[in-house]
């Protein structure tokens, strides 16, 4: 169920990173990535990195530490850590987005001033 979970938030994550490239790719006019499409691919990059850690968490646990299904090693465990450490930037980036559409939304600023 957890595991399933995890793949879910993974594919989403990269299907959102797909639209964001697609309706950049669709405005011809001006291909210029917006603030909006940099804070929203960066939610989904990070929100992928820390699916993966978290998939890939039991199975990279050291052995001595008697886990189920634990086969790794201690530096494969430094590197589920770091994944895992790294994943959490994307809650800053979801802080960030909040704090856009604020700006958008609640005090109408254009993206041109957002981006100075």
């Amino acid at each position: 169920m957890f595991h399933s979970l995890i793949l879910y938030t993974i594919f989403r994550a990269i299907r959102e990173d797909g639209d964001v490239v697609r309706s950049v790719n669709r405005n011809q006019d001006n291909k210029k990535i917006t603030s909006y499409h940099r804070l929203l691919m960066g939610v989904a990059f990070f929100d992928i990195l820390l699916s993966v850690g978290l998939a890939f968490g039991p199975f990279l646990q050291p052995t001595e530490t008697e886990f189920p299904y634990a086969f790794g090693n201690q530096k494969s465990c430094t590197f589920q850590s770091f994944l895992l450490t790294l994943g959490l930037a994307g809650t800053g980036y979801s802080a960030c987005l909040m704090f856009y559409y604020l700006l958008v939304i609640r005090y109408n600023l254009k993206e041109r001033t957002i981006a100075r």
